[in-house]
Formats: structure tokens, C-alpha cells, sequence
């Protein structure tokens, strides 16, 4: 495995997700949108916000088909919340990924998130929705930590 795996798997996602009529927005979070994907360590994750339409999340959580075309998945580990489910995901190579999974009226509701884990500097890889835009258009704050 070569440094730099993130770029590629960025491209990938990216494509693969903006195909889905339902989705809404693809965010990266996290370093990787501090810094160049290309330059990460093969270690680093990739960190993504995923924001679907309310009715299409079950085509996302708990069934990962869709992850299909990005790699053979070696482990996965999802944690179901109020607003939002995180989707931890291990493909062949050791390449990881997390998935926070939403839709657009519980983003539209940010502020009452216990925990917002993309508060810092993020990268829209594309959006059809204004509500999620607005939604990340201004300063987020962390919130509490949440207890898994």
C-alpha cells in the first residue's frame, strides 16, 4: 500500500455517492480537509459527511452494499443516534473510512446536536441542497463528547 491511498478513494467516493439521486451533500471532514489527501499517511482515515434524503437512509445504514464499488469491506462498525448514524468502515488495504450519516432536516437542526464531530474546517464535495449549505455555511461548535 502506497501513501496517498486517500486521494484515489476521495475521487471514488465522491463519484460513486453523487450518482445516488438521494443523496444530498458529500462533506469531507476532519485532516484530511485540513491538507492535502495526496500527502496524508497511509494510515490516516478518510472522514466524510453523508446527507441523504429522510426515506433513503436504510438504502445506507444498516446495509452497506453501497460500499460495494470502493473495496472488499474487512470490518464495519456503526453506531445509531437521534440525528445522525456513524459508519466506521475497514476495506481491504487497511484503507478506513467513517461515514456520518444524516439527513437534511436533522442538519438543518445542528444546533441541537450533543456532539457535532464536523465543527472544524470541512470541504463540500458537492451539494444539492441549499439547506445542507446554510447549515455549514457558518461556524459550528463541537458540543460535549458523546459516550459510545
Amino acid at each position: 500500500m502506497t501513501v496517498g491511498w486517500q486521494q484515489s478513494a476521495l475521487d471514488e467516493t465522491t463519484a460513486l455517492l453523487a450518482a445516488y439521486p438521494d443523496v444530498r451533500a458529500l462533506v469531507l471532514f476532519g485532516t484530511a480537509a485540513r491538507q492535502a489527501p495526496g500527502g496524508m499517511g497511509s494510515w490516516r482515515d478518510l472522514d466524510f459527511l453523508l446527507v441523504v434524503d429522510t426515506g433513503a437512509v436504510p438504502q445506507f445504514v444498516p446495509v452497506l452494499d453501497w460500499l460495494a464499488p470502493l473495496g472488499q469491506i474487512i470490518a464495519t462498525e456503526i453506531h445509531e443516534r437521534d440525528h445522525a448514524c456513524t459508519v466506521r468502515v475497514c476495506l481491504d488495504g487497511f484503507r478506513r473510512m467513517d461515514f456520518i450519516i444524516t439527513t437534511e432536516a436533522s442538519l438543518s437542526n445542528v444546533e441541537s446536536w450533543p456532539r457535532v464531530p464536523f465543527h472544524g474546517e470541512r470541504r463540500v464535495l458537492f451539494s444539492r441542497s441549499e439547506a445542507v449549505d446554510n447549515a455549514l455555511a457558518g461556524e459550528l461548535e463541537p458540543g460535549m463528547p458523546e459516550l459510545v
